[in-house]
Formats: C-alpha cells, structure tokens, sequence
C-alpha cells in the first residue's frame, strides 16, 4: 500500500504541465492540501494511509494564487512546479489536468490510472510553506549552541556545535535541539504529529515533560510554553536513507522507501522553570536495514503520545515496514480504552516489557517469483508490548 500510495503524487508531477489561462474565480485562491486517496472505488483518509505506515501524502499541496499560477508540490521541501491555473464548466483546470469540485473538494484523476486524490482546502493563505534545502539556509546547519543527547540544557554547560552539512541525498545529520522553543522546531503534519524535514524525508519528534504532561502539538500557544532540554540522539548522529526505484531500477529523486532513524525524543521544560529535566534518554541503535529494528523507550512519554491508533481500534507503533501493538495496563487494573485519546492525555507510561534496543526482525513476503516486497512483512519475532502505565501527576 505504502509504495503504491506514494507513487502518486509523483506521477502527477510528471503528467502536469503549463497551459493557457483563462478566467480565475476567487473562490479557489488558497492553500488545499490532500484529504483523502480513492484506490479502485475505496476512499482512504490521509489518517488511515498514515496509519497504514504510509506518511508520502502528508504534506503534499496546491497552493493557488490569484494571478493565474499555482503551485504543486508533492511535500514541504520546496519540491514542486508552477503551473497555470483556470475556471473550466465542470472545475478547475491546473496545467493539463482537469479536475472536478466535489463536495467543495478539488478531485484530480489520474490519467492512466483509477486512482483520485482529494484536495481540501485548508486556508485563504496564498503563501507556499516551505523548508527548502539548498534554497533557503537552514539555521540547524549553521553553528548553533547545545548539548550533546541526554544532557541539561543549562547556558553555562553549553558547547558549540557545528552540525555537518549533508554529502548526498541518502546522508543527513541530526540537528541540535536543546535550547530550542518547542513552537520554533519543525511542523505539525496532517496526521496529528510533530515532524521535521531531512532532505527528502523526515523524521518525528516525541515531546516528553519531565511528569508526562500532553503538550498539544497543534497548538503553537501550548508549543510555546516549552523548550527543548535533551535529545535522545546527539546532534551529528547519522541519518541514512534508502530510496523507492522504478520499474527499471532507477532510483526515484524524492521517494524515501525506509531510513535508519524514524523518531527523535525531546526531553523539555516549561520556559522559565527550573525543574529537574534530566530524564535519562535512550538512544536507540538505528536500523542497519529492513529487516532489523530496535525498541524504543516509551517510559516518560504521556499515552496520548505514543504511537497511533489503528483502524481496528488498537494502539499501535510503526517500526519500518511493520508495527507493533500496545497492550495496556494501568497501575490500579482498570481499563484503558486505546481509542479515548482525552482519556489517554491523563496518562503517562511507567514501564514496557520489552527493554529498549531489544531487536525486532522481519521476514518478508514476496512474489511468485519469489522477489521480495519492500513493504510487506509476512512474519515478526516482537508482535506486541505491554506498556504499564500511572496517572500524570500520580505517585
């Protein structure tokens, strides 16, 4: 699912192209960003591609701007094209493709394909949100001041830190976030999650406060209240990637198939406090491939924050090509219901019965000829973690 939903968007850059203009209704000036995919007559929300392991369609938008342009691109690192855009009987028209309005939404279709994409419009905003590598310098590249992973963030105990700039496409280096206010680092993806761009891919962050209080990633006045104390790899840590390829070998430019590291922990305090922030971070062995992974720690996190919730009503964590399902368990016996995310925020996890960096390893299927899928995991040796869990504020 994962390769097949992440396809397309590429190949709508390929099949868009400048056109004639013609009359421009203000109605569609704005930013619109995809809702929903529809795969041989089933809809998929962005939500349910996300928690299907499939993140390609998150930041994918049309910015739409008066004067007759508009802007497409397939994610928030500046990779897109200007086109021409136009008013047409049945919708819009933007470059080559003709795409109806339904239900107040921008549906495209692709050419060749029984594939639609759903764009909702999500802002008046004619401004193109972008953090683009190479054409916009990047602060976290330039010498910032810090800590190394796990330390405090006290101004005196900071050391100069010179984060390398990337050599290729496949290599990047984590950034230094101590210092940093929370609102100031990365960006909220669709999916609910607080996420920041490498390249061509990205990476999420995990907030955790010193008693596992929920911070809404969502609010940048919550954001705001807090700044970044630790992190759970030191800045310069490498980040490798491996991309998606064509039907012939050739490596797609934008499509990240899998990576070394997926997540990076935040400890954080609230601005002004001098509460202890140590928490004891650990930093999990990244991936050396497919096939092998490694636990995380989820001790500290609050419940609402860890991992997703699934279409089956579990809650579960995305580990590569696979997952892995919580099975919950408060410290008084009651009942946790996964899907009560305000019930979850009041949470936070004490425990996990499988040590951090334990090793998870796939087996995958393939195909009659007996290739192997990329995204497939036919088998496990890990297919689920007990997670113990305490009251936020309890003893």
């Amino acid at each position: 699912m994962k390769r097949a939903i992440s396809l397309l968007l590429a190949i709508v850059m390929m099949t868009i192209a400048l056109a004639g203009c013609g009359k421009k209704t203000d109605k569609f000036i704005g930013t619109w960003k995809v809702d929903s995919v529809e795969i041989d007559g089933a809809k998929f929300t962005v939500s349910e591609l996300k928690a299907m392991g499939d993140d390609s369609m998150c930041a994918a938008q049309i910015v739409i701007k008066t004067g007759g342009k508009a802007y497409v691109a397939e994610c928030d690192d500046g990779t897109g094209d200007v086109v021409d855009w136009q008013e047409t009987d049945t919708g819009i028209q933007i470059g080559e493709q003709n795409c109806t309005i339904v239900d107040g939404m921008i549906c495209l279709k692709l050419k060749y394909d029984d594939e639609m994409i759903y764009f909702k419009k999500v802002s008046d905003s004619q401004t193109i949100s972008v953090d683009q590598e190479g054409a916009t310098v990047q602060p976290d590249n330039d010498t910032i001041e810090g800590t190394s992973s796990g330390t405090d963030a006290d101004t005196e105990a900071e050391d100069s830190i010179a984060v390398k700039n990337s050599p290729d496409k496949y290599t990047w280096y984590i950034k230094n976030y101590v210092g940093k206010n929370c609102a100031s680092i990365g960006y909220t993806s669709m999916g609910g999650d607080r996420m920041d761009h490498y390249g061509a891919g990205y990476i999420e962050l995990v907030m955790v406060t010193p008693d596992g209080a929920y911070i809404d990633i969502e609010s940048d006045d919550d954001l705001k209240q807090y700044v970044v104390t630790a992190q759970s790899y030191a800045p310069n840590t490498e980040l490798k990637y491996v991309f998606d390829t064509d039907e012939d070998g050739n490596e797609y430019e934008n499509l990240v198939q899998s990576q070394n590291i997926e997540e990076i922990v935040l400890c954080v305090k609230k601005v002004g406090s001098s509460e202890e922030t140590s928490l004891g971070l650990t930093e999990i062995t990244p991936s050396p491939d497919k096939f092998t992974w490694y636990i995380r720690d989820y001790s500290g996190r609050n419940l609402a924050s860890c991992g997703y919730l699934s279409m089956g009503g579990d809650r579960m964590d995305h580990y590569g090509a696979g997952y892995i399902k919580f099975v919950i368990v408060s410290d008084d016996g009651s009942f946790i219901d996964p899907e009560d995310t305000e019930l979850l925020k009041n949470y936070v996890i004490t425990g996990q019965s499988v040590s951090p960096n334990t090793e998870l390893k796939y087996v995958f299927s393939t195909d009659s000829e007996g290739n192997e899928y990329d995204n497939l995991v036919q088998s496990q040796n890990i297919e689920e973690i007990k997670i113990t869990v305490k009251p936020v504020g309890g003893n």
